[in-house]
């Protein structure tokens, strides 16, 4: 099974939704209900990590908009260590395929009462790279044939 940036969006997505925040899929130019948090790709590249291994580097913005704009400095302060807390180590994104955070930034804005959270997920997946099927997917091989050469000289 090949991993995408639809299943490292949609695994954190979840992990958040289990600490109990509501994870939406909002415009934050727009209106935004509150209490909200939204993650965002920003930006999606692919490499080649090494023979036969494929990379491919998202980077991933959270927003969590607090409930209220006037006093919630401390719900902030919260999301920012349970967001820690949870990209802290290996995170699953599918059973039996972990991937890792790189550095995470926090800003802080009082004006909007907002968390924002930036970081980049790096995924490598092994490629066949005669095929460039993925392992342990069965393709149809070519039959072997037997060849009778003739020296006609």
């Amino acid at each position: 099974m090949s991993v995408s940036a639809i299943e490292v969006i949609k695994a954190i997505s979840d992990k958040l939704r289990a600490l109990k925040y509501p994870v939406k899929d909002v415009d934050i130019t727009k209106e935004i209900p509150r209490p909200c948090l939204a993650l965002e790709a920003d930006g999606i590249s692919d490499s080649k990590a090494a023979v036969g291994l494929d990379g491919e580097s998202i980077n991933l913005t959270l927003y969590y908009f607090a409930q209220r704009r006037e006093k919630s400095y401390i719900d902030l302060l919260k999301c920012q260590k349970d967001v820690k807390q949870m990209l802290n180590g290996a995170v699953e994104i599918v059973k039996g395929f972990y991937t890792t955070v790189g550095e995470l930034d926090f800003n802080i804005s009082k004006s909007d009462m907002a968390l924002i959270a930036t970081f980049e997920v790096y995924t490598v997946q092994g490629v066949d790279e005669d095929t460039g099927i993925e392992p342990g997917v069965e393709a149809e091989l070519m039959e072997e044939l037997a060849v009778n050469w003739r020296d006609e000289l």
